[in-house]
């Protein structure tokens, strides 16, 4: 049965399997060159719910 509680357990199991992709990539992204006016990254993470992919 898919209960609220099951549904956010498994999006949790699944960003602990991704995350150090996740935090690799952004180590990876912020060596970057950026226009020097730039004070701030903003990221924002989401799953897709029928397959949870990040």
């Amino acid at each position: 049965m898919l209960t609220v509680e099951n549904y956010i357990d498994s999006i949790k199991a699944n960003l602990e399997k991704h995350s150090d992709l996740l935090v690799d990539n952004l180590k990876n992204i912020i060596t970057y060159n950026y226009f020097s006016e730039i004070n701030l990254l903003d990221f924002t993470a989401f799953i897709e719910p029928t397959n949870f992919e990040i």
